[in-house]
C-alpha cells in the first residue's frame, strides 16, 4: 500500500487526514475526467481534492507551491486506490459453497 501523501506548507510537513468517501469520490472522478478537463478545471479539480484529503482551508490551500499541486495529487491517487483496493481483498470472494442444505 503507498504511503500516506505528505505536503510542505510554510515549512511544515502536513500529512493526509484518513481518506473520506468525498475526497476518494473526487480523486477517482477527477481520473476518469481528465481527458475532458481543460487545464484550468484540471487544476482547480486537484486543489480541491487536495484541500479535502489534507483538511486544509482556504488560506492554508493559497500557500501551496503551484509545482506540488500535480505530484501531491498523483500521490494522493496512488495512495486512494491502495486503500480502496486494500479493501477490496479482504471482502468475501462471493464463491457459492460446494453443498448447500435440501441440494
Amino acid at each position: 500500500m503507498e504511503k500516506t501523501p505528505v505536503l510542505r506548507l510554510n515549512g511544515k510537513r502536513v500529512k493526509a487526514k484518513k481518506l473520506k468517501v468525498g475526497a476518494y469520490r473526487q480523486i477517482m472522478l477527477l481520473l476518469e475526467d481528465v481527458e475532458a478537463l481543460d487545464p484550468e478545471e484540471l487544476k482547480e479539480d486537484m486543489v480541491a481534492a487536495i484541500r479535502i484529503a489534507f483538511d486544509l482551508s482556504e488560506t492554508e490551500v493559497d500557500q501551496m507551491e503551484a509545482a506540488d499541486v500535480i505530484p501531491t495529487f498523483r500521490q494522493l491517487a496512488g495512495w486512494a486506490h491502495g486503500i480502496f483496493t486494500a479493501k477490496l481483498q479482504t471482502l468475501p470472494n462471493g464463491e457459492r459453497p460446494a453443498a448447500s442444505p435440501g441440494d
